[in-house]
């Protein structure tokens, strides 16, 4: 007996519909059996950032599936005859196509005018605050692929103007040139040039020291010399380590939606 082994990697934290009822999975396992002579398919939903949660799995057999092509076929071809989009938030999540689907965009266009319509958002009751939630989260993800779609549009105009293609005249854009940010390749060698202006205190109270660079600098250099197991114990002593001369600024508050 030979067993497929499909593993689903997924990254993010929304919910994901077990192995046992996923019909993406079904669909795998069941082109695994037309390209290719094994008996079983284990099916694996892996979602790394939920630890164990993020784990299902369920095993078909080429039996299980024998006429999950003829449905997938059924369903395709009743689509096709008279199809109409239904815009929403569930469906309409993960399609690439929303950038340019008229169906998306007219719905979109009601929720915004629904949102710019509420008055008094401080009187709103518990479901008024709820409806209008979902309301702006649909705004909010119309307005992230619209901001895609202007930034490719603005991308195009920028090769095409740095390569002569077009002129400034033809699309009534120029290049503007902005100055990146400075950085200090060699601190060391600049307060060497320096000292004898700037002591070594008032050097160091303006050196901007990445937390992060700094961690994984020091994990990396301290497992090579042996000095830990692991990069993570070298993260873990060195916060110990520096934690009185850590300051962290005020903590604020983000909306994330449950489930995510």
């Amino acid at each position: 007996m030979k067993t497929a082994i499909l593993i689903d990697l997924k990254f993010g934290r929304g919910h994901v519909t077990p192995a046992s009822d996923n019909w993406q999975l079904k669909t795998y396992a069941s082109m695994i059996f037309q390209s290719y002579d094994v008996d079983f398919c284990r099916c694996i939903i892996f979602q790394p950032r939920l630890g164990t949660v993020g784990f299902s799995e369920t095993t078909y057999s080429r039996e299980d599936l024998a006429d999950f092509p003829l449905l997938l076929k059924n369903i395709y071809e009743n689509t096709q005859d008279g199809i109409q989009l239904h815009a929403g938030e569930k469906q309409c999540k993960f399609c690439d196509a929303k950038g340019v689907c008229p169906e998306y965009a007219s719905w979109t266009g009601k929720v915004s005018n629904a949102v710019a319509k509420i008055e008094h958002t401080h009187a709103l009751s518990i479901n008024e605050l709820t409806d209008a939630l979902k309301q702006t989260a649909q705004v909010k993800d119309f307005i992230k692929q619209l901001t895609s779609q202007v930034s490719a549009i603005e991308n195009v105009a920028r090769e095409k103007l740095i390569k002569n293609e077009v002129s400034p005249e033809q699309i009534g854009y120029m290049l503007k040139v902005r100055k990146g940010v400075r950085k200090c390749s060699n601190p060391q060698e600049v307060f060497n040039l320096l000292n004898d202006v700037i002591g070594i205190e008032k050097f160091m109270s303006i050196v901007d020291l990445s937390i992060p660079e700094l961690e994984s600098l020091y994990a990396k250099e301290a497992k090579e010399k042996g000095l830990f197991k692991s990069q993570k114990d070298a993260v873990k002593a060195l916060a110990e380590t520096i934690a009185p001369f850590i300051e962290r600024r005020s903590d604020s508050y983000s909306l994330e939606k449950l489930g995510e």
